[in-house]
């Protein structure tokens, strides 16, 4: 290892200013001094300790600042004041993600990221510095949350949706978010000259598995089987190292489950910590370092991130201890949550219906049915909904009555001279198509939430009774009673309930269809005859396949492909001979290059990959590289924008 003292020509003080005395002192300090940044869930740390001399005086709260020579290198307000005797005080003070700690409820529409970021500072008082342009709006109501947990929130739909990572720090007394890739170090890369001792481990001690087995419980039946994902080579290696669990999803859900799990933990993990490293006060927790060490079972030579790094100034010598991660050398993941095992209790005591699992959408039934059981309502509350609506509109948003008073419209027959006003009205300010079938199903809920039906909840039972309903004959009635208060009520909900039974038996556990048909022969030729190009080169693969198609050679690589070509993630727009990826894939380059594949109908992706060319379900295929394994969306489109004939 190196003889490394961390010798700086650096000059490092303090200064604290108290408000209430209008002075700001420069104490004397005992060493060491600490700066600790973390990448992510924690404010920075600067420690230190002061003599107590002269008429230095300052108060939990007051502004510390710590100066490297001339340059503020952390802004901190001290949070805690310790001694031990009457010469010295221990303070610890806090950037400001401290003050993102704190819980608050808010509500935001079409934001990005970065607009988040400066909505809550403005609201809270914090300073804001260089803020990025992250891309992805969204809107959402955060209740009783933490400010950090907001931001996390927004920060991983940002990542899913547009596959860009991003770093929220303050940067000396400035709330700053930058993307990743501005994030690197410049400075040098980081071998064993440069450290006093890195610490290595390898172990499959600390949530690695080989085997994943669920127990699969059919709550109707009363009984139970078993799934089981394993790798026999690693069992042979490191005996059996199995994670259980009991579920009762759906049976194809759970084995797409298990086999996602098995692919995050069957493996080793890894951790990298370098010690007494010649300190740079520029790198921080989320700052990206080139590494070149010798670990003895394997190299270390690749960029890494730094999870955290503490820098210990002690003199004329400046220390920086790191804990690096990269695709390599990830923590262990925690799985315990992924499988459910859940049952809802409505008011009759009866057994919920378990998990959602939304239908594709390629009817306006199964679009309604998505909309309100993604709102809460029960299978049976759903049904009921839709008997009515069908009664209505026969599932039309768009339908105008033609007869009776001719003032009915929308899948409901709201009265055009109030109601359908109150609607488009309500859809305006949520930034929502009037007509749409979302905007209405969520008006639907919206006015039976409002009050303006108090009297008629009050008297036929609760909102929340009618969400938790089991009985699609008693939901169709009380929709009726509450909502619909036609003059024809025996006949209309009559006419209603079949309907409502015959959604409820066909969904009430959720099946999930993709849409048939198959691709032109000409590409089936051309995907049965390209051969595999080798690994990591599925884009190379997709190309050579439209090729033979076309005449023509799509260039990019797999997340070039997926934004450029694939506009939607609707099932409904899924047609044989698209091509199917993501932005971020959750493996190997995958995460830099995405991944691209080809749909050829009868529920089949092609796929190139590490072992050949694999073939999924499209369920399997959104399983495997979307968000539920830590990939980005998977989306889908006709190549170079123009449909297969």
């Amino acid at each position: 290892m190196s003889e490394n003292t961390g010798y700086t020509p650096h000059k490092w003080r303090v200064e604290i200013t108290n408000p209430r005395l209008g002075k700001t002192f420069r104490p004397v300090l005992k060493e060491p001094i600490k700066v600790t940044w973390k990448r992510e869930g924690e404010p920075g740390k600067l420690e230190f300790t002061t003599a107590k001399n002269g008429d230095l005086s300052y108060q939990n709260g007051n502004m510390a600042i710590l100066f490297c020579d001339e340059d503020p290198v952390f802004v901190g307000w001290i949070f805690t004041k310790s001694r031990g005797d009457l010469k010295t005080i221990d303070c610890v003070a806090y950037d400001q993600i401290r003050y993102l700690k704190y819980k608050d409820t808010i509500q935001y529409d079409s934001k990005s990221y970065g607009d988040l970021v400066k909505m809550v500072a403005g609201d809270h008082n914090l300073q804001v510095g260089e803020v990025a342009e992250t891309g992805v709006k969204m809107s959402r109501t955060e209740e009783d949350v933490e400010l950090y947990d907001i931001f996390d929130k927004a920060y991983q739909n940002t990542l899913i949706e547009g596959g860009e990572a991003f770093v929220l720090y303050d940067n000396v007394g400035k709330l700053t978010l930058k993307n990743i890739k501005d994030m690197v170090y410049r400075g040098k890369v980081f071998d064993a000259k440069a450290m006093q001792a890195w610490e290595y481990t390898n172990t499959i001690d600390e949530g690695t598995y080989n085997r994943v087995k669920i127990t699969v419980k059919d709550d109707a039946a009363g009984q139970a089987e078993t799934l089981v994902a394993e790798n026999p080579e690693h069992i042979k290696d490191w005996g059996v190292l199995q994670f259980h669990a009991v579920s009762n999803e759906p049976k194809e859900l759970i084995k797409m489950k298990a086999d996602d799990v098995l692919k995050k933990v069957d493996r080793p993990v890894r951790k990298l910590a370098l010690k007494g490293v010649l300190g740079d006060i520029a790198i921080r927790g989320g700052s990206v370092i080139y590494v070149n060490l010798p670990l003895g079972d394997m190299q270390a030579s690749a960029a890494f991130w730094v999870e955290s790094v503490t820098h210990t100034i002690r003199g004329n010598s400046h220390l920086m201890d790191m804990e690096i991660q990269n695709e390599d050398f990830l923590p262990a993941i925690d799985v315990s949550g992924v499988f459910k095992n859940e049952q809802k209790q409505a008011a009759d005591g009866t057994p919920g219906d378990g998990t959602f699992h939304a239908l594709p959408g390629n009817t306006n039934a199964e679009r309604i049915w998505n909309a309100f059981r993604k709102m809460g309502y029960s299978a049976a509350a759903t049904a009921g909904i839709m008997g009515n609506m069908w009664r209505e509109s026969g599932f039309n948003p768009t339908i105008a009555e033609t007869g009776n008073t001719g003032h009915g419209r929308g899948l409901c027959q709201w009265d055009v001279r109030n109601r359908w006003q109150n609607l488009i009205q309500w859809a305006s300010a949520k930034g929502l198509d009037y007509r749409s079938i979302e905007a209405q199903c969520g008006f639907v809920d919206y006015e039976l939430k409002s009050g303006g039906l108090a009297y008629w909840l009050n008297k036929h039972g609760s909102l929340e009774q009618f969400k938790q309903a089991r009985d699609p004959a008693w939901a169709v009635a009380w929709f009726y009673d509450v909502f619909e208060r036609g003059l024809r009520r025996d006949s209309d909900i009559a006419k209603s309930t079949p309907v409502a039974q015959r959604y409820f038996n066909q969904w009430k556990n959720y099946g999930m269809t993709v849409g048939g048909g198959s691709a032109p022969a000409k590409l089936m030729a051309a995907i049965n005859s390209t051969p595999w190009p080798g690994a990591s080169l599925c884009a190379t693969w997709v190309s050579r396949v439209f090729n033979q198609v076309t005449g023509q050679y799509p260039d990019g690589n797999g997340n070039d492909m997926t934004r450029n070509w694939c506009h939607s993630s609707n099932l409904k727009d899924l047609r044989p001979g698209m091509v199917i990826g993501c932005v971020v894939s959750p493996y190997g380059l995958g995460r830099t290059y995405g991944h691209i594949a080809i749909y050829a109908g009868g529920d089949t992706v092609y796929s190139s990959e590490g072992s050949g060319i694999v073939k999924y379900t499209v369920k399997k295929f959104i399983a495997t590289y979307g968000p539920a394994s830590g990939g980005s969306q998977v989306r889908w489109g006709w190549m170079l924008n123009t449909p297969l004939s």
